[in-house]
């Protein structure tokens, strides 16, 4: 991170691989927000964290969502910091559905994912001024470096109660590992500080896609 003190916006920046990659940022020298929709409760930890080991965060409440909610929040860091620098467009939610029952996949399900995983990663890019990892990298470079990191099973809470399927699952991995959100955290570190990447995707999963 070649600018003292960069202001890093962190999307669902209280749990999992968000929380893990905003404390490695503060480490590294970045004033974090730490967004977070619902889970003010480990925000707030994560801030404490942070503050706790020396570094500068703060948690911002706004549901991806929704597009007023993110330019707000987009608003209020630039306002407070003076700008913004790196965009961690981390937020995400799922639903397990089982493969042989399609019909739990209602529409309410749908519309719920879509919201936040599709329209909530735009809204965030577009009030950043970043945007979609291939076509914006070539539309706003040299300024601005856009590219995504692309992970496969990483235990965070998600795996809550589905641990021995997670573990069935690394056996067939050929690392033979699942995934922590500090290694995600490490890799989306590494590529904000290489400054001759940008446009791409980076799959980090233990070889699953092999």
């Amino acid at each position: 991170m070649e600018k003292k003190h960069p202001i890093a916006l962190v999307t669902g920046g209280g749990t999992g691989i968000g929380r893990a990659t905003a404390i490695e940022l503060a480490r590294r020298g970045a004033v974090v927000a730490v967004n977070y929709s619902r889970s003010q409760v480990e925000a707030k930890e994560t801030v404490q964290f942070i503050i706790g080991e020396g570094g500068q965060a703060i948690a911002i409440q706004a549901d991806v969502s929704k597009d007023e909610e993110v330019r707000r929040m987009v608003a209020n860091i630039a306002e407070r910091f003076g700008g913004l620098n790196y965009l961690i467009n981390n937020a995400s939610i799922t639903r397990h559905i089982p493969l042989d029952d399609l019909e739990a996949a209602v529409e309410e399900v749908w519309d719920e994912l879509y919201a936040v995983n599709v329209k909530g990663m735009f809204y965030c890019a577009r009030a950043a001024a970043h945007g979609l990892t291939k076509s914006l990298a070539r539309a706003l470079a040299p300024e601005i470096r856009v590219c995504s990191v692309a992970p496969g099973a990483v235990a965070t809470r998600w795996w809550a109660g589905r641990e021995e399927q997670m573990s069935r699952l690394s056996g067939h991995l050929p690392l033979q590992r699942i995934s922590t959100a500090e290694d995600i955290a490490g890799l989306i570190c590494s590529i904000l500080e290489q400054p001759s990447l940008t446009g791409q995707i980076i799959t980090a999963d233990s070889g699953q896609t092999m």
